[in-house]
């Protein structure tokens, strides 16, 4: 399970809270690559809506929690996804360009 302690800043009508977090993890360091990456400039806070079952208002320290199943099928979504769709359409475009060479061939017979 991934834990984020957090802060509610707002609430909606819906039962969900506007919860920011400090970023963990994004990376292995920035000297991890002769460059660095670079992502913690980016913001080291994560604002994030999710459930508020127990009616945390705004202000409220919080842990928000999120099981490690639905943490690796968003994972595996977000990077399988991409490689999936590309395969679809490499194929889609194959078939569609054979059948539209064979059109092409095919001459009206001589009446």
């Amino acid at each position: 399970m991934a834990d984020h302690i957090g802060i509610v800043i707002k609430t909606d009508s819906n039962n969900y809270a506007h919860v920011v977090t400090d970023r963990k993890g994004a990376c292995g360091g920035c000297q991890s690559t002769p460059g660095g990456c670079r992502s913690c400039l980016a913001s080291a806070k994560m604002e994030s809506r999710v459930a508020n079952p127990i009616g945390a208002e705004a202000g409220d320290l919080v842990n928000v929690r999120l099981a490690s199943a639905n943490l690796f099928t968003g994972a595996a979504i977000m990077y399988l996804m991409p490689v999936v769709l590309k395969e679809v359409l490499a194929d889609y475009r194959s078939t569609g360009l054979q059948q539209g060479v064979r059109r092409r061939n095919m001459k009206a017979p001589n009446v």
